[in-house]
C-alpha cells in the first residue's frame, strides 16, 4: 500500500517542472524575490501534494479528476506572483500545461512499449520516471527561446486580446492529447497503430511549436507598427514645435524691421504732444506682438517639444497648469519609453480635466532627476470623482477593459524596475512614478 502511495505522491512530481517552464518568460514580471518564490511554492506543493496522493490512493476514479482541480487553484497562486495582467499569466500557464501534454502522452507510449498488456490505469514508476527525465529536457531546450524571445513580447505587449487569443489554440492541443492517450495499449500493437501514434503526437508537436513561433512574429510585428506610430506621433510634434519657432522668429525679425519706423512715429508724436495718438499707436503695437508661447522645458529635444505639445492642448482646454519640470539627458531610459509615459500620464490627466467644468481645472506635474540616479514624476489632476476599479486596478470609464494609458505607463516602469502608483482622493487624480536611472548633468 505504502509503494501504491508513493507511486501516486510521484505522478503530481509533474508540477515542478511545469511551475520551472511558467516563471521562466516571468522574470521582469515577479512580485518577489526568485527565492522566495521558490521556498513558498515548495512549502504549498509539499503541504497539499501528499494529501491528495491519500485522495487518490482511496478513491476509486482517475488522478486527472484530482489533477486538473488542483492545477487550477495552482493557478491563483501562480497569478497572486506576478505583476503580468490575468491575460499574459494565463496564456503562459495554459502553454506550459499544453507543453507537458505532449511529454504525458510521450510517457503513455514509452509505458506501451514496456508493458504491451497492460493499460494506463497501470501507469507505474518507469512511465512517471520517463516523464520527469523528458520534462526537464524539455524545458532546458527550451530555456533559451522563453527568456529571450517569450520574455521580450510578455514585458512589452500588453493587449489582453492577443493573449486571450492563444487560450483557444492551447486548450485545444491539450484537449487533443487526453484524447490520444492509449485507454489499452495492446491496442497500440494492431497493424501500424503505434506508429502512427508516435507520428501523430510528433506532428501535432511541431505543428504546436510551430504556431507559436508564428504568434511571436505576429507579436513582434505589432510592436514594431506601435513603436513607429509613437515616433511618428513625436515626430509630428517636434516638427509642430518647429513650425511654431519658425513663425515666432519670422514675427521677431519683422518687428524689428519696424522698430526703427515705430521709434521714428513714436518721437515725432512726442514732439508734438499728443499723447492720444502715442496711446493708440502703442495699443495697436501691442495687439501686433507675435503670441507664440513656446517655453524650453528640459535638454531633451524629444521631451521638450512633447511638454511643449501637451502645455499648448492644456491652455486650449482651459486647464490651469503647474509645471516644474528639471530633467536632464538620461542614458538608460529609451527616448520613446519616456516620451510615450509622460504623454499617457498628459494625456490622461486632460481627459479627466475633460470631465469637469473650467474654473475647476487644474494639473500639477513635478519630473525631477536626484543624484544622477532616480527619475521621479509626480502627477495631479482634478476630475469629476467617477472611478471605476476591478481588483485595485483603475479601469477605463470609456472602456471595459482597464486603461490602456494606465497599463503602458505600467509596463515602462516595469521595463526600468522602478514604482508606480495611482490613487484618488474625492475629485483629485494621483499618480507617483520613480524610475531608476543614469542621466548626464
Amino acid at each position: 500500500m505504502f509503494k501504491i502511495y508513493l507511486l501516486k505522491l510521484f505522478q503530481f512530481l509533474i508540477i515542478i517542472p511545469a511551475a520551472l517552464l511558467c516563471y521562466m518568460p516571468m522574470k521582469n514580471q515577479l512580485w518577489y524575490a526568485p527565492k522566495k518564490i521558490v521556498l513558498k511554492s515548495l512549502a504549498i506543493f509539499l503541504l497539499t501534494a501528499p494529501l491528495l496522493a491519500v485522495v487518490c490512493l482511496y478513491a476509486d476514479f482517475n488522478i486527472n479528476f484530482i489533477f486538473i482541480p488542483y492545477v487550477m487553484l495552482l493557478f491563483l497562486y501562480y497569478k497572486s506572483t506576478l505583476k503580468a495582467d490575468l491575460s499574459r499569466a494565463l496564456a503562459v500557464y495554459i502553454f506550459s500545461f499544453s507543453i507537458f501534454s505532449f511529454t504525458s502522452n510521450l510517457s503513455f507510449g514509452f509505458d506501451a512499449l514496456l508493458h504491451p498488456e497492460n493499460s494506463y490505469n497501470e501507469y507505474g514508476w518507469a512511465p512517471n520516471i520517463f516523464r520527469i527525465v523528458i520534462s526537464l529536457l524539455l524545458i532546458f531546450l527550451l530555456a533559451f527561446p522563453l527568456k529571450k524571445y517569450i520574455q521580450y513580447i510578455i514585458d512589452n505587449l500588453q493587449i489582453s486580446r492577443i493573449w486571450y487569443l492563444t487560450l483557444p489554440i492551447s486548450i485545444m492541443f491539450i484537449i487533443l492529447n487526453m484524447v490520444l492517450v492509449p485507454h489499452n495499449y495492446q491496442t497500440m500493437y494492431v497493424g501500424r497503430v503505434f506508429t502512427m501514434y508516435s507520428l501523430l503526437e510528433l506532428f501535432l508537436f511541431i505543428l504546436y511549436i510551430f504556431l507559436c513561433v508564428i504568434f511571436y512574429f505576429i507579436c513582434v510585428e505589432m510592436l514594431s507598427k506601435i513603436k513607429l506610430t509613437e515616433r511618428q506621433k513625436f515626430f509630428e510634434m517636434q516638427e509642430s514645435q518647429y513650425n511654431e519657432l519658425k513663425s515666432h522668429m519670422e514675427d521677431i525679425r519683422r518687428l524689428r524691421h519696424d522698430m526703427r519706423q515705430s521709434v521714428y512715429v513714436l518721437h515725432n508724436l512726442a514732439k508734438t504732444k499728443d499723447f492720444e495718438s502715442i496711446d493708440k499707436y502703442l495699443t495697436e503695437y501691442e495687439t501686433s506682438l507675435p503670441t507664440t508661447d513656446y517655453r524650453k522645458y528640459c535638454d531633451n529635444n524629444a521631451v521638450d517639444a512633447l511638454l511643449n505639445y501637451y502645455a499648448g492642448q492644456e491652455y486650449e482646454s482651459g486647464i490651469n497648469m503647474n509645471w516644474q519640470i528639471d530633467l536632464h539627458e538620461l542614458t538608460s531610459v529609451s527616448e520613446t519609453d519616456l516620451c510615450s509615459m509622460i504623454g499617457n500620464l498628459i494625456e490622461n490627466a486632460i481627459q479627466g480635466c475633460a470631465t469637469i467644468s473650467p474654473d475647476e481645472r487644474n494639473h500639477s506635474l513635478t519630473i525631477v532627476t536626484k543624484n544622477k540616479s532616480s527619475l521621479y514624476i509626480v502627477s495631479t489632476n482634478t476630475f469629476d470623482g467617477n472611478i471605476k476599479q476591478i481588483g485595485g486596478k483603475y479601469i477605463s470609464t470609456k472602456r471595459k477593459s482597464s486603461g490602456i494609458g494606465i497599463s503602458s505607463i505600467c509596463m515602462t516602469v516595469e521595463k526600468y524596475n522602478g514604482t508606480a502608483k495611482f490613487h484618488h482622493s474625492n475629485n483629485e487624480f494621483y499618480a507617483d512614478i520613480m524610475l531608476k536611472i543614469d542621466c548626464e548633468v
